[in-house]
């Protein structure tokens, strides 16, 4: 049974991961994944150029002061893929390496 507005679509694939990508999960709470059945082998990292990092945040606060340092632990690949999107009353979005405002 598929609940009202889920698309059935796999967390791993909407998020974009593909076979060998490097990905960090931060802030998550204890427990928290991203199911992978009949998903891609992701390499997890806790630094090092990402392709994907996926950051939980409480506070706008928090995620601020912390957004000029992932930039540093976790840079874009080479190719330039990687971004970083946050939600604090408005959607914003800024890809890794870009000057903060």
């Amino acid at each position: 049974m598929t609940s009202a507005g889920y698309s059935g679509t796999p967390l791993w694939k909407k998020l974009g991961l593909k076979p060998g990508m490097r990905a960090a999960v931060l802030h998550a709470d204890p427990g928290w994944s991203i199911p992978l059945d009949d998903g891609p082998d992701v390499e997890w990292t806790d630094e090092g150029p990402s392709g994907l990092i996926l950051a939980f945040y409480r506070e706008a606060a928090a995620f601020l002061s912390e957004l000029d340092d992932l930039g540093g632990t976790h840079p874009p690949r080479r190719d330039g893929v990687g971004g970083l999107a946050a939600e604090s009353g408005r959607a914003r979005e800024r890809h890794l390496g870009e000057p903060h405002p």
